[in-house]
């Protein structure tokens, strides 16, 4: 489940636990590795007050359209109703990430799926925790306490919950709520709207960004700190990239040749 669509106010959040930990290290530029299929992998995305539209939507049906007493299950997920590629979502959060930056970015925002466990590591251990250790002891030779080890933890932990649901993709048949959703009037979708087939994604991770905006105390649109800060680390993140490039060129230049001469 994740946060509110539309009530009690749209992106309503309850805590800035699960996902939302999870979103704001990414926001931030503390995580930039996920394990993950980014192409085949279909993400179950259900707003909670759609949720609960569905399940009152399911007890209606069993009470009055029962013809035994046998349970009968009802599943509710997008995947089987209106899937959501890992790649999209990725897309659609880093758009909107990167117009609606944030002063507690430490890095720009870029996110990479890998499928691979051990490559995963290998890059989140480059990427996120060397730099994060580094950082920490500059905050210490400043005389300042260390926050980024302490918050990579959290993440890391969280992941460890929230991997479960990127790998390995599962799909939930939802038949029975679709059978439902067909004897639902216009007056009841206005009333208990949990048409997963209307959901426009990008559109829920607006509202949802609105909603994390919120729960922070942050503006709804990004101050010129914010705007300035995103500008200088997105400067820096490509030097640093081109840095390396022009590195990396100039080993393999010196590779080659050596083998070149001592083959000649």
């Amino acid at each position: 489940m994740r946060r509110a669509y539309n009530e009690p106010t749209p992106g309503w959040f309850g805590n800035k636990n699960g996902p939302v930990l999870f979103f704001r290290a990414i926001r931030a530029g503390l995580v930039h590795v996920i394990q993950s299929d980014d192409n085949e992998t279909n993400m179950d995305l259900i707003p909670v007050d759609m949720t609960v539209n569905s399940l009152l939507a399911s007890i209606w049906d069993y009470v009055a359209h029962r013809e035994t007493h046998e349970p009968r299950v009802y599943n509710y997920g997008s995947s089987d109703w209106n899937p959501l590629r890992n790649k999209k979502l990725q897309e659609y959060g880093l758009e909107v990430i990167h117009a609606y930056p944030s002063t507690e970015m430490v890095w720009y925002p870029f996110l990479l799926q890998i499928n691979n466990f051990y490559v995963f590591s290998i890059l989140f251990t480059l990427f996120s925790i060397i730099p994060g250790i580094l950082a920490d002891l500059v905050f210490l030779l400043r005389w300042k306490k260390p926050i980024i080890a302490s918050r990579l933890k959290s993440v890391i932990l969280n992941y460890a919950t929230l991997r479960r649901y990127l790998v390995p993709e599962r799909i939930l048949k939802t038949d029975n709520l679709k059978r439902v959703l067909s004897l639902a009037n216009s007056a009841d979708m206005k009333e208990f709207f949990f048409d997963l087939s209307a959901m426009d994604w990008y559109k829920l991770i607006q509202v949802l960004n609105r909603g994390f905006r919120k729960l922070l105390m942050e503006p709804v649109e990004p101050t010129p700190a914010a705007l300035r800060k995103y500008r200088n680390l997105k400067i820096l993140h490509y030097t640093v990239v081109g840095l390396v490039v022009l590195l990396s060129l100039n080993v393999f230049h010196r590779v080659t040749c050596n083998i070149f001469s001592l083959l000649a």
